[in-house]
């Protein structure tokens, strides 16, 4: 697993914490286009559990970055909507 640690060894620790979850490009350019717009998200929640979810190639890109919590690799022949259902742990935050 590419990131800072278990998504799933946190999820207890965090439960009234806000958590956002975006999902990153497939392409290497626009994953690195996308970098500003993960760190406003950051800043607009700073307190929130915020992870990325991506191809391996996009979790070695964005790994390292201060303001990620988690990098959740997605498999690449996965398209995700057949992802979703495993984002189930990332409920909805109403007005997120």
């Amino acid at each position: 697993m590419c990131g800072r640690g278990s998504l799933a060894g946190s999820m207890h620790m965090t439960e009234s914490k806000v958590r956002v979850l975006a999902i990153a490009p497939n392409w290497l350019g626009d994953v690195a286009m996308c970098t500003p717009a993960l760190r406003a998200l950051r800043t607009r929640y700073p307190d929130a559990l915020f992870s990325v979810a991506g191809k391996a190639g996009a979790c070695q890109l964005l790994d390292g970055l201060p303001w990620i919590d988690h990098l959740i690799p997605v498999p690449s022949q996965l398209s995700l909507g057949k992802c979703s259902p495993s984002a189930g742990a990332f409920e909805p935050t109403p007005g997120i």
